[in-house]
């Protein structure tokens, strides 16, 4: 146990002087002192524990959440690609003639196994990127293709009040990159674009070249998004809920999928919106070969 001449001079003038003569005194103190800094430790000993313990906890549960993510797309492709086959079958007569009465609801469940089917694909890509079992498929492509794909793919879902627009570039625009899954951010941007536009309007997707990158800019004139809210745009999960779109299908994503995919390829996703005005998306990505703008 340290005397109070150790501790006059750990402590100098700090240290009371009616105890420097009472070294009974002193000891105690001392111990008090020992045993309250010793209490502290144990308790900061035991909330490091603690916070070890959550953040593992909390580790297992997002490995548990991929690995469901995977497992439930993987499982439900099956089944689902065998409704939507006999749901053909029904829509094209294979089965015998369906009356005219079950061309509406044959329609809306078309509908309905097309969104379960990108849900399940969004899942999918979802898991395998937290997994790292993504992989990329590269070749030469010339995004003025991607949205041509793009466009013609959302078209038909596209009402009467929406025009689809393109402003495409003369020459090639030529990145390096896995056609499939840029085709699949530039559909899921333009079905956002016309979701989120529930009144009708124009949905321009433009090719370009800026600062010796590629782009795809989507923009719409919908009810656009609050500035607030655009920094949990593309979390996992991140739907923002209004009165507005509490109606408008979708689980949050896409958008977070379409920016990891981005970011795949050595890109990026940004967004520049103001609420009720619309909104553009705009995809950057590196050049891979011969690009200028028109």
């Amino acid at each position: 146990m340290p005397g109070p001449a150790f501790l006059t001079r750990l402590l100098g003038d700090h240290w009371p002087r009616r105890l420097r003569s009472r070294p009974a005194a002193a000891v105690v103190v001392a111990a008090l002192c020992l045993a309250a800094l010793g209490a502290v430790a144990g308790s900061a000993r035991r909330q490091t524990d603690e916070m070890r313990r959550r953040a593992q906890h909390i580790a297992e549960l997002e490995r548990m959440k991929r690995e469901f993510l995977l497992l439930a797309s993987h499982e439900l492709r099956g089944p689902l690609a065998v409704a939507r086959g006999y749901a053909a079958m029904l829509r094209e007569g294979s089965l015998g003639q369906p009356p005219a009465s079950f061309r509406r609801p044959l329609g809306i469940m078309d509908d309905k196994l097309a969104e379960m089917g990108s849900l399940v694909d969004d899942m999918l890509e979802t898991a395998r990127l937290e997994t790292g079992r993504l992989d990329l498929t590269r070749s030469d492509v010339d995004l003025r293709d991607v949205v041509e794909t793009a466009v013609a793919h959302v078209r038909p879902g596209v009402s009467p009040r929406h025009q689809l627009e393109m402003e495409l570039p003369g020459r090639p625009v030529v990145v390096r990159g896995d056609t499939e899954r840029l085709r699949r951010i530039a559909v899921n941007l333009l079905d956002n674009a016309v979701k989120y536009s529930p009144d009708g309007g124009a949905v321009c997707c433009a090719v370009g070249v800026h600062d010796h990158h590629a782009e795809i800019r989507v923009q719409d004139h919908g009810i656009g998004i609050a500035a607030d809210a655009q920094p949990r745009m593309f979390q996992r999960f991140g739907r923002i809920l209004t009165p507005q779109t509490s109606g408008i299908p979708g689980t949050g994503l896409g958008l977070y999928l379409c920016r990891e995919l981005a970011r795949a390829h050595g890109g990026d996703i940004t967004l520049e919106s103001r609420e009720g005005e619309g909104s553009t998306f705009t995809l950057t990505l590196p050049l891979g070969g011969a690009a200028t703008p028109n």
